[in-house]
Order: structure tokens, then sequence, then C-alpha cells
């Protein structure tokens, strides 16, 4: 039995190291290329978004901070262009 913070803490810790061990190793046209043809969702997409989500959850929704977005278009895991 773990708080509500040491099981979100222990959850977050193993969605970040899953989404890690997915990307190791590979180029970045490798993390940019789609999961199947008829899907926008990347491996790369899905970095941004998981970034997206705990910048906004602790930054606006914790801290009530004004946070803009990291990357311009969609940050659903289907975004994934040449930008920064």
């Amino acid at each position: 039995m773990a708080d509500d913070r040491a099981s979100l803490t222990s959850f977050l810790d193993y969605q970040r190291a899953t989404l890690a061990m997915k990307c190791q190793g590979l180029t970045g046209e490798q993390l940019k290329r789609k999961a199947i043809p008829t899907s926008g969702l990347t491996l790369l997409g899905l970095v941004r978004h998981a970034a997206s989500v705990e910048r906004s959850w602790f930054r606006f929704a914790l801290n009530a901070e004004d946070v803009r977005s990291l990357w311009p278009g969609q940050v659903d895991g289907t975004f994934a262009g040449t930008g920064p």
C-alpha cells in the first residue's frame, strides 16, 4: 500500500522508463516513423505528448502557472514534425 504521491510517482517512473526503453538506440528518423501507415502515431509524438502533459499538470494544474505549449501543432501523440 502506498499513498497517492508514491503511487503517482511510481506510475510516472514506470511510464517514463518504458517510453525511454522503446526509444533507446533509435535515430531521429526512426523516432518520427509512423507505427503503421494509417496512423499518425510516432514515438517522437509520444515523447512530446508525455512531456507536454507532465509539464501542464505540474506547472499549470498544481502551481497555477501560465504555461504555453512547448511545440506548435498537436501534442496528442500524432505530431512528429521536424521542429525542435
